[in-house]
């Protein structure tokens, strides 16, 4: 997987220069622009610097310019480092209402990062350089997602950091046994141990004993005592231990047939916990595994809304990854064609980047060809080229939860490598000559030289 972190930091544009000091305190990593620059400019035997510069003849020039720049890699992680200043040195500001031009006395410096985990130990080096040359902090610059921003304002809530217990829980009910188990006890109001057995297929029955185990140490079920009257066979109180009957049975309870209570029988049992039935309602337990996934990844749990049905299995989740939204349904079974209907619905409503079907299952074949032909139909020639041009992204399919950490490292990476695409290619593009200085170069060697004449030395 890769991960992705944007930075930057306001700097002094008389300190541009001092950006070699931050290269030579990182002499020991490789750099992919600068040897590029200097094995150009051998061919060419001139400085590199005589090289630099902006080629003015392209069409379109940004506001800014990228003045300096390095990529550093140590062959996992990748630091991209670059100074842009104004093009044309000058802002504009406000004073007393009025607007007024003044000199750029500013540039910014951002650092981006691709790194296997969101703890970069070359970020660190460079944060370290650049506070050492410049005297100033490279924040984290969200770079986040407008539409995102947008559906937020619309009411959709941000989900809270799940806690240490709803994480260990959320591990536990992941497994199919455990969690068939927990929805038989919260649909039962409670089960007898020896009646568990029967909950599950026969291949799964020797599973049973250490489910349970897990479900009552991660704190989803409760061990109780059920009294069963020997005479009609029914369930007469259920208690958290068995040594409160001595006492209740001296204060004088009775069973229903008249016998004391602490003469009847007692049976091992479970029951739902409150921390049990907020992780199944709603599936709030695929939520928490998600937002544990994507943490992992460097998301803050604040860049993910959700919008459930309460009580219900309907769940979505909206995230912003790099600045992409990702629109993820969880179902705790088959993704159906009916399911199909329902989430190209909220396809269109919310528009996202990236659709993510997530299901403890799988998804119907039918519900896959539903979004092929949704995809076909989308799909419009453009004029100028005859070709076909996707109009509506991808559905992607993760089936069992066993699937979900890698299947989001796929989609992370893939968003990362497109956040990172831009200001890497602009970094890269510093280690290549400008045609304008090429042809300077070429103009000053030939000068004064002509028919009849001799070639300039």
């Amino acid at each position: 997987m890769l991960t992705f972190q944007l930075l930057r930091a306001r700097i002094a544009q008389s300190d541009i220069a001092k950006f070699d000091h931050v290269l030579a305190d990182l002499d020991d990593v490789p750099t992919l622009v600068s040897p590029a620059l200097e094995a150009q400019a051998k061919v060419l035997g001139v400085p590199p610097e005589e090289l630099l510069g902006t080629d003015s003849s392209q069409d379109y020039l940004p506001p800014y310019e990228n003045v300096r720049g390095e990529i550093l890699t140590d062959g996992e992680e990748m630091v991209a480092v670059i100074i842009r200043t104004d093009r044309d040195n000058r802002i504009m500001v406000t004073d007393d209402g009025e607007h007024v031009v003044e000199e750029a006395t500013q540039a910014t410096l951002f650092c981006a990062v691709l790194s296997p985990s969101v703890d970069s130990l070359l970020l660190e080096r460079v944060r370290d350089a650049v506070r050492e040359t410049f005297g100033v902090e490279l924040e984290v610059s969200a770079g986040t997602s407008r539409r995102f921003d947008e559906l937020m304002d619309e009411g959709r809530v941000t989900v809270d950091k799940p806690t240490d217990a709803e994480v260990s829980a959320a591990e536990v009910l992941a497994d199919p046994v455990s969690r068939k188990l927990a929805i038989a006890v919260k649909a039962g109001g409670g089960l007898l141990k020896k009646d568990l057995q029967s909950q599950v297929v026969h291949a799964d029955q020797g599973r049973v004993e250490a489910a349970t185990r897990a479900l009552l140490d991660a704190g989803l079920l409760e061990a109780d005592v059920v009294v069963v009257c020997g005479k009609s066979g029914g369930q007469v109180n259920r208690l958290p231990s068995p040594d409160l009957l001595q006492g209740l049975a001296d204060s004088g309870l009775k069973c229903s047939c008249g016998r004391r209570i602490d003469e009847e029988k007692c049976e091992d049992a479970v029951s739902i916990s409150q921390l049990g039935r907020d992780m199944l309602d709603g599936s709030r337990w695929m939520t928490v595994q998600l937002v544990v996934e994507l943490e992992r990844c460097g998301l803050p749990a604040n860049r993910v809304l959700v919008d459930q049905q309460k009580g219900g299995d309907e769940m979505d989740c909206i995230a912003d990854v790099y600045g992409s939204v990702l629109l993820l349904e969880l179902k705790d079974k088959e993704f159906s064609l009916g399911n199909a209907y329902s989430f190209g619905a909220k396809m269109g409503i919310i528009r996202p980047d990236v659709p993510v079907i997530v299901t403890t299952e799988h998804v119907g074949g039918d519900a896959k060809t539903h979004f092929e032909e949704r995809a076909r139909s989308a799909r419009r020639p453009r004029v100028a080229r005859y070709r076909e041009v996707e109009t509506e992204p991808e559905v992607r399919y993760i089936e069992g939860m066993d699937e979900l950490r890698g299947r989001l490292d796929e989609i992370v990476t893939e968003l990362a490598q497109a956040r990172s695409q831009k200001i890497l290619g602009d970094t890269l593009a510093l280690g290549s000559v400008s045609p304008a200085a090429v042809l300077r170069v070429v103009a000053e060697r030939t000068r004064g030289t002509g028919a009849g004449s001799e070639p300039a030395t």
